[in-house]
């Protein structure tokens, strides 16, 4: 059974001070799945920027549309791998 894998990248050093980047791995998961996960954890974040992995036309679809439409902007939409590498900003 296909899970979801929420971890934590090293982004980058800002005045010594460590940021890090959420990274969901939604691969596997059938709609609606992706798209209410992300939609905790974006509820959970309120601000940042989260890194989301999907492998369906339809998951990046759908897990877009959500995003947007809870106030977050798109910043990029590349392939990776089989799927999608959605990369998703919020800022204060």
């Amino acid at each position: 059974m296909p899970i979801c894998r929420i971890y934590y990248e090293k982004k980058e050093l800002v005045n010594e001070e460590v940021l890090m980047s959420t990274v969901l791995d939604l691969r596997g998961l059938s709609c609606p799945q992706p798209v209410i996960l992300t939609i905790e954890e974006i509820k959970k974040l309120k601000q940042g920027e989260i890194c989301i992995l999907v492998d369906t036309d339809t998951s990046k679809e759908n897990v877009s549309r959500a995003v947007i439409s809870h106030g977050w902007t798109i910043k990029s939409i590349e392939p990776e791998g089989v799927g999608y590498k959605i990369i998703i900003i919020k800022e204060e």
